[in-house]
Formats: structure tokens, sequence, C-alpha cells
């Protein structure tokens, strides 16, 4: 995320014109992986605030997969690969 995530919603607040302190939202599983203490740190320090779903409750969010999620999964893989 440190490479991807981060640098993304910087980008996005330049291209907006905010604020670098403007708080931004990431909604990702709860994989052990993503609350690791160097993330979460590296998450506060842009400020991104991680709200973390169960693992097996995908199927019920698959619906923004396929509108709001996809438009945003598109434009960070555009920028960054």
């Amino acid at each position: 995320m440190e490479h991807t995530l981060a640098p993304y919603v910087t980008c996005v607040r330049l291209q907006m014109n905010l604020s670098m302190i403007q708080p931004a939202l990431s909604i990702i599983n709860i994989l052990g992986v993503h609350r690791v203490k160097i993330l979460c740190c590296l998450m506060d320090g842009n400020p991104i605030h991680m709200i973390y779903f169960p693992t097996n409750c995908a199927g019920e969010l698959q619906s923004l997969e396929l509108s709001d999620n996809a438009e945003f999964k598109d434009a960070l893989k555009q920028k960054f690969t």
C-alpha cells in the first residue's frame, strides 16, 4: 500500500485541490496482513482511515465491486501499472 494506495490518494488530493491532510477512506478485508502496525502507522500518517469488513462477507459487497469500486480499481491500475 505504501507504493500504491498512499501515492494514489496523494495524486487525487492534488487533482481535486484538497489539503494533503484531507482524510481518505480505504475499505478492505480484515486479513491479518492489513492490520500490521507498520501499515496502520503508514495509513495514519497520510491520513487514510481504514475500515475493515469480515473476509466472508465479500459476496454482500459484490454490488460495490461492480459499480463504485470497479471505477476506483481501474483508475488505480492505470496510475501504477
